[in-house]
């Protein structure tokens, strides 16, 4: 399933962050407030498009459709509240909805996040629920991958070929590590069962699915997107959607 596609808060990042969210009235805590488009527009920003890919904010969610698609559709957006250094220790935890339904290995759909390093947009990690063709067969997984200097070096997803169409992951950031890993929630129903599904390094080291080496000092920082991805996919209004979407730094 190799392919090139490219949050339950607990407290604040500072203060002045808090006095931020509430001066918009656009978060709750560290969770963007989905109840309606207008107040997502405020802290999702249109980045980087192709294709006939659109990622929109609409009234309870952000959606993902296609009408004439390519080879490759995709759409970014990005989200300003996040203010996450590499010298912190940071989770980014979101809910997704994948219902594309692609009928050969030529077509695709994923939704998700991805991280860049700020400094070096050729540098990214990346989480989603992705839609897809393995061997043959139709599969929905958590995929997530690690790229350097534009090019994937390594990439794994859930060994469940067949997750629910609505499900929770998250990207865990560890600074002390440098690593980025991926969990996804097996349980729909509380309490909430994180399942691990990889790690990879950014310094050279310490994931178990593979290393890159930003050469990223503990004073850069990082830029947080959510996206849709396609190839060859047309994609309705409701069928992919980002629902919920937090950040939360620990110490």
């Amino acid at each position: 399933m190799r392919h090139s596609i490219r949050f339950r808060p607990s407290k604040f990042i500072t203060l002045a962050f808090a006095a931020w969210c509430l001066s918009y009235g656009v978060l709750v805590g560290q969770s963007a407030d989905f109840s309606e488009a207008g107040k997502l527009k405020k802290v999702f920003k249109p980045s980087f498009q192709n294709g006939a890919g659109k990622l929109k904010p609409v009234d309870g969610a952000i959606q993902y459709t296609v009408e004439n698609p390519s080879d490759k559709d995709f759409d970014y957006l990005f989200f300003q509240p996040a203010r996450l250094r590499a010298s912190q220790n940071f989770e980014i935890v979101g809910t997704f909805k994948n219902d594309g339904v692609p009928e050969s290995s030529k077509e695709l759909v994923s939704i998700g996040i991805e991280v860049y390093q700020a400094e070096n947009l050729t540098n990214r990690v990346s989480a989603s629920l992705s839609v897809a063709r393995v061997q043959g067969y139709f599969s929905r997984t958590v995929f997530t991958q690690i790229v350097e200097n534009s090019e994937t070096l390594d990439d794994t997803y859930t060994a469940d070929l067949r997750l629910p169409i609505t499900t929770t992951f998250k990207l865990v950031y560890d600074s002390k590590a440098k690593t980025f890993s991926t969990y996804y929630d097996k349980n729909e129903d509380e309490p909430v069962e994180w399942e691990f599904v990889g790690s990879f390094g950014i310094a050279g080291s310490g994931g178990d699915h593979g290393n890159a080496n930003w050469r990223m000092r503990s004073s850069e920082k990082f830029l947080v997107y959510v996206y849709g991805y396609s190839e060859n996919l047309t994609l309705y209004d409701g069928e992919v959607q980002v629902l919920e979407l937090s950040v939360e730094t620990k110490k």
